[in-house]
């Protein structure tokens, strides 16, 4: 290798070779892109049209900024390299008085990273010190531990950061500095540490501060539980901490806020712009599988910005609703990462690996080991939820018997509410429906609760059922239909050349006439014309990838990215319509107006691929369009008023509604105030829980979490001593079988409580199969159920030992009638399972025999719709 410091001056001379990084050429317009092409000479980009994404690519390549001198993965022989370098040819310090200060206490977490977040502020007044290495050394130069520096909002302001598992070996003389660099310097130094530099015999000059207190301690575990609220579209983790959680409080981190102690903690994630968020999307990504026993994953923001980014150009694997795994989470996904490399991984690794996410995300905020987890659930299917989360993290103490549900914790923290600022009457019962309508998911319970104020504690008698539930209803859903309205006007607007379509005449129904037609005609028939329309469009502008996944990989590829094009379209225009306060129009490709709120892909790449003579071609043109507040509502009124109806609208008829004093909107999508509106069709608005304000997003989404966790810490102190009692749901579904004269056989039938209801058929002995059939309330058969009848998994058994393990639902007179050669196969629920079991008896030579008993879900994924399978 030439002398390092002669290639640095040849560099330093080079100044019409500017150098850029992806931040900064992602902040630029495409414009400002092409203009760089010119001034840099870059024929190759020149060449292209205007593809916003293939200039920033070629602008790295030949212009690029290397931003990976940082050093941040552990090299034990690197750093003994370095080590050795600043033991024999340091340099000298470039002035006595150095223009850096940094914090005069640093602690040093064994396990975690320190990170822009805990805020270790270095000040400089030289412009030279830049991103870069620091070196920490005692006062013989020793070697004690690299950090590197990353640029805050200030122009003369960096953080101290360093990577997690990076070596630090700290010195018994505790007189420590810091050593600075300049870029060039720090570039040697990666160079050395990765040894790509073999010449250690040249001198470098740094700047030295003083470091006089360094401190490494070990993580302690905490007896504070940790909540998470797991969501299908998003999710949310916090704790409560009390001023003794750790034996030493982190005295950095309270001191800037990190930590609040005696109250509620939320756990900060870096969301897409680069600010920390209190909501984190259930997206995981694949990034590397070329070693399937240690697959490197991306979470949350970082998945989901590459899924929409990128996935017109790379095509590894992005996974959303990992809740929805419920029922499969031991079956095995095919995975692919950036560079094309597939492996097979089980689903409830994905979900384990998230999982750890949450937790290790936590513990680098709240600087503690992590031990013991509430995790919240969905009413319904809360069992099968814990159970899930115990065998997936076996070495964490989840909490099981007093776990609450979603909406358990929703109504606990709307009662610590009413007691916190003493608006309760004593002693008198409220009833309580609450609307949680999540990322997929939209469910319905009923509560009834009562407040009485003793000598000792708050004691609060909860009561609730599982009233309704659509597992194909939520947030995605709205985004979806906001997606296929995009798709018809994108290709209206690409035919003429600009908007001739509007609401009415796709939609071919007043905005005013939609619940009046819903009531009458459905909501299929409402949006039939739509429907028709999207598929029409999708000629033109095809998004369904799925069909091509076995055909060509490029066209797969450009499919894949219209579809999550418009899909990061559609959910901008959601966010910034019901999200924000005060929008009502918002623009595309528009040139700014007094009468537009907000501007989409304003500074953002775009491209979708069109077919054209059979072929299909990128364009980058985005289409202008103005977009208003009514035109979406009326998108979006009809699949909102048929939940609303298909929840209230028995309450309604029996005039039970009346009854409910509160009834409660929680979820992120229940921001809309076209719930309340369709609300409204039904009950008066001032019953209604639905506040309007800026940050009401996150108090919605963020009521389970608090809930959860205001439970578990007035538990602990005695505050309020809640009685938590869970109706008997009631079965919407009925289960059935046939015999063989094919005659329907009720197992467990439809609208009875779900424990009050079983059954069974039979078959000869010898049958290999057995169908069971699930039918909704309105007569269609939505599932079809196997049960494989394996004899030699057979047991003998004794009545007595079936009498007492399963009394309620095997009665005795249905043994004793089985006959030799017969297999009776009995069909029960429990009230802790959504589902249903199926338990074989049979009798041969006057003896009985019994197979375990199999569970079988009332909803499976199979018919529960996926917007991101690539089928819509």
């Amino acid at each position: 290798m030439v002398n390092y410091q002669s290639s640095l001056a040849d560099r330093q001379k080079s100044k019409q070779q500017q150098k850029y990084t992806r931040k900064q050429l992602e902040r630029l317009t495409t414009l400002q892109l092409r203009d760089i092409c010119y001034r840099e000479k870059l024929v190759k980009g020149i060449a292209n049209s205007l593809d916003r994404l293939a200039f920033i690519e070629t602008i790295l390549k030949f212009r690029g900024a290397n931003e990976d001198y940082l050093i941040k993965i552990y090299n034990a022989a690197g750093f003994e390299r370095l080590a050795q370098l600043v033991q024999k040819n340091l340099g000298e310090p470039l002035f006595n008085k150095s223009p850096i200060h940094n914090p005069a206490k640093l602690t040093i977490y064994s396990g975690l990273a320190i990170e822009k977040r805990d805020e270790y502020k270095v000040i400089t007044s030289d412009s030279l010190v830049l991103e870069s290495n620091v070196l920490l050394v005692d006062e013989n130069k020793k070697l004690c531990a690299i950090f590197y520096l990353l640029p805050t909002e200030a122009e003369d302001s960096f953080y101290l950061c360093m990577e997690k598992g990076m070596h630090h070996a700290l010195s018994n003389q505790k007189n420590y500095k810091l050593l600075y660099f300049g870029q060039r310097e720090s570039e040697y130094l990666f160079d050395v540490y990765m040894e790509n530099e073999q010449n250690l015999q040249i001198p470098l000059d740094y700047y030295e501060t003083e470091m006089p207190n360094v401190i490494v301690q070990s993580l302690v575990e905490t007896k504070t539980t940790l909540a998470i609220d797991f969501g299908t579209s998003n999710t949310t983790v916090g704790a409560y901490l009390t001023d003794d959680y750790l034996p030493v409080v982190p005295e950095h981190d309270v001191l800037h806020n990190h930590i609040r102690l005696n109250d509620i903690n939320l756990v900060t994630f870096l969301n897409t712009e680069g600010v920390r968020d209190v909501i984190v999307p259930t997206v995981i990504g694949i990034a590397d599988c070329e070693n399937p026993d240690e697959l490197i994953y991306e979470y949350g923001y970082t998945a989901l910005r590459d899924a929409t980014y990128m996935s017109g150009s790379q095509i590894n694997s992005v996974f959303y609703g990992l809740k929805r795994w419920i029922h499969s989470y031991d079956e095995q996904e095919e995975v692919i990462d950036y560079a094309g490399n597939l492996t097979m991984v089980q689903r409830g690794e994905i979900i384990r690996q998230y999982l750890l996410f949450l937790i290790r995300q936590a513990e680098q905020q709240l600087k503690c080991q992590i031990k013991k987890l509430h995790i919240s659930s969905p009413v319904k299917l809360k069992q099968q939820h814990l159970m899930m989360f115990r065998e997936l993290l076996p070495e964490y103490d989840l909490e099981m018997s007093d776990a609450l549900d979603e909406g358990v914790a929703v109504l606990y923290n709307t009662i610590a509410n009413q007691i916190e600022k003493n608006h309760f009457e004593e002693g008198i019962p409220y009833q309580a429906l609450i609307i949680d309508c999540g990322g997929g998911t939209t469910d319905l319970s009923s509560c009834q609760f009562e407040i009485k104020d003793t000598q000792l504690t708050y004691q609060v008698a909860i009561q609730t059922t599982f009233e309704n539930g659509d597992t194909n209803f939520g947030g995605n859903n709205l985004t979806y239909r906001i997606m296929q309205y995009l798709k018809i006007l994108f290709v209206d607007y690409y035919k003429n050349g600009k908007r001739t379509n509007h609401l009415e005449d796709i939609l071919q129904v007043m905005v005013n006439d939609v619940y009046r037609f819903v009531d009458k005609n459905g909501v299929e028939a409402l949006y039939s014309s739509l429907q028709t329309k999207y598929e029409e469009a999708e000629i033109m502008l095809p998004t369904m990838y799925q069909q091509y996944r076995h055909q060509s990989y490029p066209d797969y590829q450009k499919i894949r990215g219209n579809y999550y094009t418009l899909w990061r379209i559609a959910e901008e225009i959601k966010q910034s319509f019901y999200h924000k306060t005060g929008v009502s129009r918002v623009g595309l490709n528009v040139e700014s107006g007094p009468d537009l709120d907000h501007y989409i892909l304003k500074n953002q790449s775009f491209r979708l691929a069109l077919r054209k003579n059979e072929q299909l071609e990128f364009v980058y043109e985005i289409p202008g369009l103005v977009l208003n507040l009514e035109e979406i509502n009326g998108v979006l009124k009809g699949d909102i008023y048929r939940i609303i109806k298909s929840f209230l609208e028995a309450f309604y008829i029996d005039n039970s509604l009346q009854a409910y004093s509160i009834i409660k909107m929680t979820g992120q999508s229940c921001r809309i105030e076209l719930f309340r509106d369709a609300i409204k069709e039904f009950v008066a608005g001032r019953s209604i829980e639905f506040r309007q304000k800026d940050n009401d997003v996150k108090d919605l989404k963020l009521s389970c979490l608090f809930g959860a966790i205001r439970y578990l810490q007035d538990r602990k102190t005695g505050k309020i001593q809640a009685k938590i009692e869970h109706a008997v749901p009631m079965t919407p579904y009925r289960i059935y079988g046939l015999t063989h004269h094919q005659k329907e056989i009720t197992l467990i039938a439809g609208n009875e409580k779900l424990t009050q209801t079983h059954g069974h058929i039979s078959r000869h002995s010898q049958v290999e199969e057995m169908m069971f059939y699930l039918q909704s309330e309105t007569g269609e058969v939505k599932s079809k159920y196997c049960y494989s009848n394996d004899r030699d998994s057979y047991e003998a058994i004794t009545y007595e030992e079936i009498n007492s393990a399963y009394t309620k639902h095997i009665p005795q007179e249905a043994v004793d009638i089985i006959l030799d050669g017969e297999v009776k196969f009995f069909v029960y629920a429990e009230e802790s399972q959504w589902g249903f079991y199926v338990l074989p008896i049979s009798r041969e030579l006057g003896k009985l025999y019994m197979c375990k008993p199999i569970f079988y879900p009332f909803e499976n994924e199979n018919w529960e719709m996926n917007f991101f399978d690539g089928t819509y």
